[in-house]
């Protein structure tokens, strides 16, 4: 449910862009330290983005943060991911599904969560990406999409970091 993005919704709350991004990072490395798997991380960083037609991109932001966790067996993947449905509500995240994207021809092992405490709003979607073969030159991870909700930042200040 992205509750602050729709139009009909309750405004976008009044937060500064490092508060959010911040929490955002922070959320992020809790789901890492969750997996408990030893492997590499792509290049983790959080972006900004705007919030659609519905908002002004000068003064309304989401956040987001991507980043993919490999060089570690499918099997080690796969328990990680299976765990996540119990470690995730303990740091507060309620977990909405898990099973096959249907949304994919891969039906590929997906789990969406999201995290609602105060103001603080995000979601969060993890895959498994396996190797499709002998040829596929991409190692077996897990990906990981958080982002935040929509929000605005305090009168007189603008967005500058698209």
């Amino acid at each position: 449910m992205d509750v602050a993005t729709e139009p009909d919704g309750p405004a976008p709350v009044v937060r500064e862009v490092e508060t959010v991004r911040r929490k955002a990072e922070h959320l992020s490395s809790r789901i890492l330290d969750r997996m408990r798997l030893k492997g590499r991380t792509s290049q983790a960083g959080s972006s900004i983005g705007d919030c659609g037609d519905d908002y002004d991109p000068d003064t309304h932001f989401s956040i987001g943060h991507h980043w993919s966790l490999a060089h570690t067996s499918e099997a080690e993947l796969e328990r990680a991911f299976d765990g996540l449905p119990v470690a995730l509500p303990k740091d507060g995240w309620k977990v909405l599904s898990v099973g096959p994207d249907e949304h994919t021809q891969a039906r590929v092992p997906t789990l969406k969560a999201e995290y609602v405490h105060g103001e603080d709003i995000f979601t969060v979607t993890i895959r498994i990406q396996k190797r499709w073969g002998e040829n596929d030159p991409d190692d077996p991870r897990l990906l990981v999409s958080l982002g935040s909700t929509c929000y605005r930042v305090p009168p007189g200040e603008e967005v500058t970091d698209y």
